[in-house]
């Protein structure tokens, strides 16, 4: 093999001729030229070997000699052998506790909280600072484990994973788009070459896929850009595509428009919407922006680390319309139906607003009647503070 000076030297060729100037300007590209075929060689090499080794392990799951990370949690002790996940759900929590430790003092950040996903919902978690929506994103997306519980993702149950296999698991089935761009593009790297850098790291480079995905989010002809020549909502769509790199089973987003405006809001939603319906892949917002409510399927509050209530939208949203635009001003037409919802517990979250309307109050007697096959909730006459 040719040593590099020897390259540089024989492509540069006669010089004379040339001022000093010209001669080093005249290097300087040469050099720029041999890095950049050199880095698209290594690239070739690589996406050569990641395809031979991509087909080998399909191939040895096809034969039955590699499991996934289903079967391989599948059964792992006693408690769990009678156990089976709800058909179709993607993500499921039942009385998932976490505990946080400071010094002496111990939070409680998820209380006993139920959920369920189905396959190919698009879903907003909604609360506010403190709630523990952004704990609960971190434990479907294997950044935190629970103290309590059980949590099953696409058919793993994330209790059983060690932290190999965990790894394994955030690679290959979900896929995160933070509010930090800083946290979802290498700033000295271009859009696309961060998209290819993620598939790299799973081992799965491949180069037709990544300029595929910049063309779904729009920005097919910003893929040579790096991260300070994008607009904020341009940053957020190449953070998208790079989520969606490795074909995850779940897109987890978290306050993926807290930093851009209105406009931007609607596009950056738009491309969930078309995601979700065109791709199929499961979006899980977190979010505390209840305009967002009006943009989605379906809203699940949360309050203190529990499930409050759940909005279900009446009629399908058209991603083109207006009403996108309408729907992230904070215009509430009465778009969603309200659900109380009761957890593993038999406790039931009411919103302030009717508490308000009966003249109800925390930490007060409340009294139950069933009429008409209706549950009734009232003041008594005697309301005794407990």
């Amino acid at each position: 093999m040719k040593d590099r000076e020897i390259i540089l030297n024989e492509l540069i060729g006669d010089t004379t001729g040339l001022s000093k100037k010209e001669r080093a300007e005249l290097i300087k590209n040469k050099k720029r030229e041999l890095k950049e075929a050199e880095i698209r060689k290594h690239t070739a090499e690589r996406e050569a070997a990641e395809k031979l080794k991509a087909a080998q392990i399909a191939e040895e799951r096809k034969s039955g000699k590699r499991k996934t990370l289903a079967e391989i949690t599948e059964g792992r002790d006693d408690y769990e052998q009678d156990f089976k996940v709800p058909d179709d759900t993607v993500v499921y929590c039942e009385n998932l506790v976490k505990l946080y430790k400071i010094g002496d003092i111990e939070v409680m950040a998820l209380q006993g909280l139920d959920l369920s996903v189905k396959n190919g919902e698009m879903v907003a978690i909604i609360g506010n600072s403190g709630s523990g929506k952004s704990t609960l994103m971190n434990i479907i997306g294997g950044l935190d484990r629970p103290t309590a519980g059980r949590i099953y993702v696409n058919g793993i149950n994330l209790l059983k994973l060690d932290d190999s296999q965990m790894l394994q698991y955030m690679r290959e089935t979900v896929g995160f788009v933070w509010q930090n761009t800083a946290r979802n593009m290498i700033p000295y790297l271009n859009a696309l070459d961060n998209v290819k850098l993620v598939m790299q790291m799973a081992g799965r480079l491949d180069s037709n896929r990544a300029n595929e995905l910049l063309e779904i989010v729009g920005l097919g002809h910003r893929k040579k850009s790096k991260m300070h020549e994008l607009s904020g909502g341009e940053q957020q769509r190449v953070a998208i595509a790079i989520g969606l790199a490795n074909k995850p089973k779940i897109l987890l987003a978290d306050e993926p428009t807290g930093a851009v405006d209105t406009k931007t809001t609607a596009q950056i939603m738009s491309v969930f919407h078309r995601l979700n319906s065109e791709m199929g892949v499961t979006v899980i917002i977190v979010t505390h922006d209840r305009q967002l409510s009006h943009m989605v399927p379906r809203v699940v509050t949360i309050s203190d680390g529990r499930i409050g209530t759940e909005f279900i939208r009446r009629e399908e949203i058209d991603v083109n319309s207006d009403e996108m635009m309408n729907a992230t001003a904070g215009h509430d037409t009465g778009s969603h139906i309200e659900y109380g919802f009761i957890d593993g517990r038999r406790r039931l979250f009411i919103p302030e607003y009717y508490l308000s309307k009966v003249g109800l109050h925390e930490k007060c007697k409340v009294g139950i009647d069933v009429k008409d096959g209706k549950l009734e909730l009232f003041k008594p006459e005697e309301d005794d503070a407990l």
